[in-house]
């Protein structure tokens, strides 16, 4: 894949290399660290929308456990066709279902492997090649280019494709595949693909039909995204809730780049799989098919969440990324896909990397604990990665209070700071010990978190622990 691809359509060196990885063991992989790059709104590197999004609730689970259960409890599957009539459920809709929302193929071709070689790895994962999906439907399915038409705004294309879509539905088109082929081909300007997405399930979702009106476009069809900027299993489920019944990331397959390409994209769709079942089950959803904007945005101008259909924080009518940010940047992506500037995808700012001798120095003494907190002040305020980075408290008195005469304490606790909840797994026994010694020091609370106490421990922090009993798969007696 050519990095010009790349890069217009969002991709950093992150997102190949977590392909490529995904695609040697069939797994994502995991970090003990966490993320440490930059929010979106923060980033100097181009973002694509999704990438303003995080899931609203996050629960951290036990892996070893979870898997079997993600197996057994949560279900992929994908039904593509018009839903059945409220008042008439028994009328055939011909719908096709599959076990799995990635659709494999629609590529400009399907080398290396050839149709036949994908269309086998679709099946042993229950799924379809879009080629094939599409000719199930044949004249019940129609493809709505998601780009920019010359001298096109991101506003003006958003409506155009939303009456494109809601036109094809009612002539009885029953699969809409949203497509960025002319983007990629070089023709015509990027949109953003999950913009279009929610833009056209919400336009269809709004206008109803039948005598009652109690149903609506929407259940007249399944909608498939086939896009190049699907990037990661983030992406995928992203789409997947904004309305989306299949996704098409058709670079994620040719990104790979290694020799056993017919294992390693059959070992991608076990990933995807695999991160799709992961995250509805830690947000307690047994179908994917119920997974809905379960996710909100940082820095997103209210003129786009009014499409996403999201929370969006810390952004304004005057602040964020909104419509005249997206123009200038499909221009800016444009020059790249053609060929008219240089680029390759951009690499990842991290922020641990950065600290992490100065932290290994203050740990075994060679050097004090202020040179390491100068370190890292000095780097939040040059490279900001979170909100806390670029916030402070500000005061409209003069009047200095005086220290004495301010009582921070909450009932029994000197100040109303609490030591939250983290797996035993995420912290280690140092760790574990270390926040429950910090809080009887300085008379603040500290929750264990899921994982159940140290035996030594019983009894010695009554005052500053709190227990956390989790969905009693963890050590509680």
């Amino acid at each position: 894949m050519e990095d010009r691809i790349l890069a217009g359509f969002g991709w950093q060196r992150d997102d190949v290399k977590l392909c490529q990885q995904m695609a040697s063991n069939g797994a994502e992989p995991i970090g003990s660290l966490g993320y440490d790059g930059p929010l979106a709104a923060l980033s100097p590197g181009r973002q694509n929308l999704a990438d303003y999004f995080k899931e609203t609730v996050a629960v951290v689970t036990n892996p070893a456990i979870d898997r079997e259960r993600e197996i057994e409890h949560f279900s992929t599957r994908a039904v593509f066709g018009r839903r059945p009539s409220i008042h008439s459920p028994a009328t055939d809709t011909r719908a096709v279902e599959t076990s799995f929302p990635v659709i494999l193929g629609g590529h400009h071709d399907l080398a290396p492997l050839g149709d036949s070689t994908y269309r086998r790895i679709a099946r042993e994962h229950k799924t379809y090649l879009l080629e094939d999906l599409w000719e199930e439907f044949r004249d019940r399915a129609a493809a709505i280019d998601i780009a920019l038409l010359e001298s096109e705004t991101t506003h003006g294309a958003i409506e155009r494709i939303k009456q494109d879509a809601v036109k094809c539905v009612r002539q009885g088109a029953e699969l809409l595949v949203l497509t960025d082929r002319t983007v990629f081909d070089g023709e015509r300007r990027y949109l953003d693909p999950h913009l279009a997405t929610s833009a056209v399930d919400q336009a269809l979702k709004q206008l109803r039909f039948g005598e009652t009106g109690e149903e609506n476009l929407r259940r007249r069809c399944s909608i498939v995204l086939r896009s190049a900027a699907i990037r990661n299993v983030h992406d995928v489920v992203m789409a997947l809730g904004l309305g989306a019944n299949g996704v098409c990331p058709y670079v994620m397959a040719e990104v790979i780049c290694v020799e056993d390409y017919d294992t390693d994209v059959s070992n991608l769709c076990s990933a995807l799989r695999k991160g799709i079942e992961k995250v509805i089950s830690t947000i307690g959803i047994h179908e994917v098919r119920g997974y809905a904007r379960q996710f909100s945005s940082i820095g997103v101008k209210p003129e786009l969440a009014e499409i996403f259909q999201t929370e969006t924080y810390a952004a304004s009518e005057s602040g964020g990324v909104g419509y005249s940010h997206l123009d200038g940047d499909t221009d800016e992506r444009f020059k790249i896909l053609i060929g008219d500037a240089d680029a390759k995808p951009t690499k990842t700012f991290r922020f641990y990397p950065k600290v992490y001798k100065a932290a290994i120095a203050a740990a075994n003494g060679t050097s004090d604990y202020d040179e390491y907190s100068e370190k890292v002040r000095g780097l939040e305020a040059q490279s900001p990665i979170s909100m806390r980075h670029i916030m402070g408290l500000r005061s409209d008195r003069d009047d200095a209070v005086d220290p004495e005469s301010v009582d921070a304490s909450v009932g029994h606790h000197d100040y109303p700071i609490v030591i939250s909840s983290m797996s035993f797994g995420s912290q280690s026994e140092p760790a574990f010990r270390a926040y429950a010694e910090a809080a009887k020091a300085i008379n603040i609370l500290c929750i264990n978190g899921e994982g159940g106490e140290i035996q030594d421990m019983y009894g010695h922090y009554r005052k500053w622990r709190g227990q956390q009993v989790a969905s009693g798969r963890f050590g509680v007696s």
